[in-house]
């Protein structure tokens, strides 16, 4: 699985399997937990040198990944990230840290797909691939078509 460090951590197992977590779901039955392995993104694709579009879903822990993941965002492009607007798991990030953080990293919100009442799919851009919207000015981005 994947996270912002490396070890162990224990992964709680949902009836169906679909709601399964290391973040432990709040409003699902858990029908057992098992020991997983974690990893990061930057140890992964340490030797990528591009990346166009990378998609995460991962029940809850996606700013987990994304915090796991600096370096390789500075070679993506795009990112599509599931966030959620109501806590589904315990310590989870809502869609304005996520939206935060991936601003940090000079991503912007370009699109929202798929909302829900607790969730929507957000397509991130990295500013400096979208010079028709952003320019750097005085070391920081301003979108163009903000006054």
């Amino acid at each position: 699985a994947l996270s912002n460090k490396t070890g162990k951590t224990v992964y709680y197992i949902t009836p169906n399997g679909e709601h399964s977590s290391y973040l432990k779901p709040m409003k699902r039955k858990i029908v057992s937990k098992i020991e997983i392995n974690i990893n990061t993104l930057d140890n992964i694709f340490k030797d990528v040198e591009h990346i166009d579009f990378l998609k995460l879903d991962t029940q809850g822990s996606e700013y987990d990944i994304l915090l796991g993941a600096e370096e390789t965002l500075k070679k993506t492009v795009e990112v599509k990230c599931e966030v959620e607007y109501s806590e589904e798991y315990s310590n989870q990030k809502l869609e304005e840290d996520v939206t935060e953080l991936m601003e940090s990293y000079d991503f912007y919100k370009r699109n929202e797909q798929d909302r829900s009442s607790n969730h929507s799919d957000v397509i991130y851009g990295r500013k400096e691939n979208y010079p028709d919207e952003w320019v750097m000015e005085n070391g920081k981005w301003r979108n163009k078509n903000e006054k």
